[in-house]
C-alpha cells in the first residue's frame, strides 16, 4: 500500500482537477479557487465563475472550465484573466493540444476551439449524454461519456470528424489514460461498484 510522506491542506472543498509536472504543480476546486505551487513559489487565485472543475496549462497560460459554462484563461506572468462563455451547462473537462482547446459538457456536447479564437468553435458534436473525460489518442482524441462509451474523434488537414463509440461500461466513465494503441479507462457510480478497463485498439 502506497503511504503518502507529505499532505497538504490546499482548498476547502473538494479538488476537482490538478496538473502536475517537475516544475509546477496546479490545483483547481469547488471552492473557486486554484493554486499554483513552484519550488520556489506558492499562489491562491479566487475566479467569481462558479465552481472551477477541470484545467489544463501550456505556456503560462492555465485553461480552467467553470460550473457556468465558462473557459477562464489565465495568464501567471502578468495576472491578467480572460473569460469566455462556451457552454450552457458545466464544463466538465478541458484538454489544450497545442493549437487547440478540447471541452465537454453536461449540456451533451463537445466542442474543439482553435487556441488564439474561443469566440466561435471550429467543431463541434452533441453526445449522449454527459462527456466527463477527454484523452488526446493518435491522430485525435477520445471522450468518454456518461453511458459508459468512449467515442472516437479523428483530425485530418486540421479538421475534426466523429470515427465511431466503442460501449464498455456500465457506470459513466470518468477518466481516460492513453499510451499508443492501449486506452485505459475509469468508471465510477455512486451507488454502484466500480470498474475499470484496459483495452488494446
Amino acid at each position: 500500500m502506497l503511504i503518502p510522506d507529505k499532505k497538504l491542506k490546499l482548498h476547502s472543498s473538494d479538488i476537482k482537477d490538478m496538473f502536475i509536472t517537475n516544475d509546477i504543480f496546479i490545483t483547481c476546486s469547488r471552492d473557486n479557487k486554484i493554486t499554483i505551487s513552484t519550488k520556489d513559489t506558492y499562489k491562491e487565485r479566487i475566479f467569481n465563475y462558479g465552481y472551477l472543475n477541470t484545467l489544463d496549462y501550456s505556456n503560462d497560460i492555465i485553461y480552467i472550465g467553470t460550473q457556468s459554462g465558462f473557459i477562464i484563461l489565465y495568464n501567471i506572468l502578468t495576472d491578467k484573466e480572460y473569460s469566455y462563455k462556451v457552454h450552457n451547462d458545466n464544463i466538465s473537462v478541458l484538454k489544450v493540444n497545442s493549437d487547440t482547446i478540447i471541452t465537454g459538457s453536461w449540456d451533451n456536447s463537445l466542442k474543439v476551439f482553435n487556441i488564439n479564437n474561443l469566440n466561435e468553435s471550429i467543431f463541434e458534436d452533441n453526445v449522449k449524454g454527459s462527456v466527463l473525460s477527454i484523452s488526446l489518442y493518435k491522430t485525435g482524441f477520445i471522450v468518454g461519456l456518461e453511458t459508459g462509451a468512449i467515442n472516437f474523434y479523428k483530425r485530418e488537414n486540421n479538421k475534426y470528424f466523429y470515427s465511431h463509440s466503442l460501449l464498455i461500461h456500465n457506470h459513466p466513465i470518468r477518466d481516460l489514460f492513453t499510451n499508443e494503441s492501449v486506452i485505459h479507462s475509469i468508471a465510477h457510480s455512486l451507488i454502484k461498484s466500480n470498474d475499470k478497463c484496459i483495452i488494446e485498439y
